[in-house]
């Protein structure tokens, strides 16, 4: 019989002894030191868990057993002391092994005739060698498919654990936004003056359209429809009096005339000296005279326009008469006239409240300058002469100068100037015609009368009848024939 038979199959202690000491030859193994008992920690009987120190085996790992609190000071077994190592045998029950991997239980002893009975009773019996071999047969199956490769036997895919962390090391997604959930801003308080400023100018714009529109189709030219009527006329020409009055409103110091043509789009100005001698039996028979010797108002202005058919061959289309007060105010309605003053003027006379000081250079003229500007004359050489092409002068870079986007803004000053100081025989749908013609000119030529200054017991203009018919017919006439020397009545004693 060999060593091996004279132990327990199932005591692996003593199995791994034997297996020491061969490898040792045969050295017994030495003796583990005992470590002195330690007390058992005091039961608290509010735990519901006590946690067992570790064993004193290095080997051995630690196990965990809850314990009640009503069994935390209950007797123990030996083999349960946290301080047992080794082997126990106490009374019939036989050694007691504690074991690496289980709590410590009996250890099956060899069968006796009494011990068998009494232990028999007590807990079941040990294992046999053959069951063990049988056990250990139906595990190995189980152990060797596991090492088999996947290639040999199929293998069930062991579950891929899940990192905890993996989440919070990858970004999450963003949420997608939605059109709805876009932040708006707040609305902005309106602007009431700006949007009143902006209604204002829509309303002024539609109304100076409708206006515009309603002046085309209502503009009617002016033409003379009296008994001295030359026959034919031209088309879209017209010839209107230009009439300037002095302070006191009877001398006529400023006489134009205005001729318009939309058909050639051009404009022309020219002038009859105030000093022109006429017809007719006055004191003084100057041209700038008749008008207030016959009475002024309609009698007035009805010979005044019988002296320039006299001297032009044919009757204006009209008239339009302003006095220097609404001159100034026109001007200055305006913003004045940027204007080059030809030489420094000065001039006093306090029984007209006339008071002239301009330096020369072009300077912009607001009413009062331009004022003074049209009428001086004493400085000129040609006094009067020269006074008339200032006027025209004048004139013409005011037309220039006020036609423009600016007149729409001022058009409603305009239309209450032109109501209240304003004298014309034309009618609103005339007056619309000749604006629309002034505003159409893109040429303004400017003549005078051409004639002689003379001094005939005071100084007179005496016109040349055929220098007059030549500028009538170039820049006056609104007829189709032309005007000769036999349509003229000049006055030359």
């Amino acid at each position: 019989m060999s060593t091996y038979d004279t132990y327990h199959t199932d005591d692996l202690d003593a199995l791994l002894s034997d297996v020491r000491r061969l490898l040792n030859e045969d050295a017994p193994p030495a003796p583990r030191p005992a470590r002195p008992a330690a007390e058992p920690p005091a039961a608290d009987p509010d735990a519901t868990r006590t946690f067992r120190p570790a064993a004193a085996d290095p080997e051995a790992t630690r196990a965990f057993r809850p314990v009640r609190p009503e069994e935390a000071n209950a007797a123990r077994p030996p083999w349960e002391a946290p301080d047992f190592a080794g082997t126990y045998r106490g009374g019939a029950d036989g050694p007691v092994v504690r074991s690496a991997s289980v709590h410590a239980r009996p250890a099956a002893r060899p069968a006796s005739a009494a011990a068998s009975a009494s232990a028999g009773a007590a807990r079941p019996a040990a294992p046999s060698a053959a069951s063990q071999a049988a056990g250990m047969a139906r595990r190995q199956p189980a152990a060797e498919a596991r090492r088999q490769p996947a290639g040999e036997a199929a293998v069930r895919p062991a579950r891929r654990r899940e990192d905890p962390y993996a989440a919070h090391a990858r970004p999450a997604p963003e949420p997608e936004e939605d059109e709805d959930d876009e932040e708006l801003e707040p609305p902005r308080k309106p602007h009431r003056f700006r949007r009143f400023v902006l209604k204002l100018l829509l309303v002024l714009v539609v109304l100076f359209a409708a206006l515009t529109a309603a002046s085309r189709l209502l503009a009617s030219q002016p033409e003379y429809d009296g008994e001295y009527t030359l026959g034919a006329r031209k088309d879209g020409v017209s010839t209107i009096l230009l009439i300037g009055t002095d302070a006191g409103g009877t001398r006529t110091d400023t006489l134009m005339l205005l001729r318009v043509g939309t058909s050639d789009d051009t404009m022309s100005l020219v002038s009859i000296p105030r000093d022109t001698r006429v017809n007719g039996s006055y004191s003084v028979p100057k041209i700038n005279g008749v008008y207030g010797v016959n009475g002024g108002g309609e009698e007035g202005m009805t010979m005044l326009l019988q002296r320039v058919a006299e001297c032009i061959g044919f009757y204006p289309d009209g008239y339009l008469l302003v006095n220097l007060d609404s001159f100034v105010e026109l001007v200055d309605i305006m913003g004045g006239v940027t204007f080059d003053v030809p030489q420094d003027m000065y001039y006093a006379d306090p029984s007209q409240n006339l008071y002239i000081n301009l330096q020369a250079g072009e300077q912009t003229l607001n009413g009062e300058q331009a004022m003074g500007l049209v009428r001086f004359r004493s400085g000129y050489a040609q006094a009067d002469l020269t006074r008339g092409s200032v006027q025209r002068d004048f004139v013409s870079a005011a037309a220039d100068q006020w036609v423009g986007p600016g007149l729409i803004l001022k058009a409603p000053q305009l239309l209450a100037w032109l109501n209240g100081n304003v004298e014309t025989d034309l009618s609103v749908r005339n007056l619309a015609w000749l604006a629309w013609a002034v505003l159409g000119a893109d040429q303004v030529n400017t003549e005078m009368l051409p004639g002689t200054a003379v001094n005939m017991a005071g100084s007179y203009y005496i016109l040349d009848a055929a220098g007059v018919a030549d500028v009538v017919n170039r820049c006056l006439n609104p007829y189709a024939r032309d005007i000769t020397t036999a349509d003229l009545q000049i006055r030359t004693s």
